[in-house]
């Protein structure tokens, strides 16, 4: 079963028809069956691998009850990989050049916290009043709390790297040494717009509205310019 990348997560194609999202994972080769274990791997195009280990289905297990079992796992399982965020807020840049032929800091804080706020109304929507069960990418039952705790360090490596660059390019273009302060006046700008976004997913929760990017301001900061 091949597990495709879309918009930094992916679908079966048992789950696409189903409309169950499997995100992008890092995996590597078909499955094959081990005595009486069936050893089923996911695929994608990132590298590494992932074993899921399923037990108890012996030999004598019913191909279809397998089967079935199989395909649930495969569409019910959510994983997070280092990239999965800077893929969502890369798709939302692409969409905003397309659209006026570039873009600059502000854009970029907008994206991070327009991509956060899309998973995180994913998330409260996939733990609804569904009653299904979820799977994290070792094949232990997935909670809510642990997916938004995913969540949450993702976007907090993503701000580090945005704040680091900032660092970086301030070097290379000579720039005079940069307050400590400016960095974490930098660094907030970016957690206002996850908050901003984020209370906008809830409102949209209880209106119907969709949430949609904006060039919101968050704050002036000299170090938005060293990210594009």
């Amino acid at each position: 079963m091949i597990v495709s990348a879309v918009f930094g997560k992916s679908y079966s194609d048992y789950g696409q028809s189903r409309g169950n999202a499997v995100s992008a994972i890092d995996i590597g080769k078909p499955g094959r069956r081990c005595g009486s274990k069936q050893r089923d791997t996911l695929e994608s195009s990132a590298q590494g691998r992932f074993y899921n280990y399923y037990n108890n289905y012996g030999c004598g297990a019913d191909p279809g009850e397998l089967g079935d079992s199989l395909r649930y796992r495969y569409s019910h399982t959510i994983g997070y990989t280092s990239a999965w965020f800077f893929q969502a807020s890369g798709e939302v840049l692409q969409k905003t050049r397309g659209e006026k032929e570039g873009y600059d800091g502000t854009d970029i804080v907008n994206a991070y916290g327009f991509a956060y706020a899309e998973r995180y109304g994913e998330i409260e929507e996939r733990y609804g009043d569904s009653g299904e069960q979820w799977f994290d990418i070792d094949g232990t039952p997935l909670t809510k709390d642990k997916e938004m705790e995913y969540l949450d360090r993702a976007y907090e490596s993503a701000v580090a790297f945005q704040v680091s660059s900032a660092r970086v390019m301030a070097g290379l273009r000579q720039v005079s040494q940069i307050p400590q302060k400016s960095l974490e006046e930098l660094e907030g700008i970016f957690y206002r717009s996850r908050d901003k976004y984020t209370d906008l997913c809830r409102e949209g929760s209880l209106t119907g509205m969709p949430v949609l990017f904006h060039r919101f301001s968050f704050g002036r900061s000299d170090l938005l310019a060293l990210l594009v």
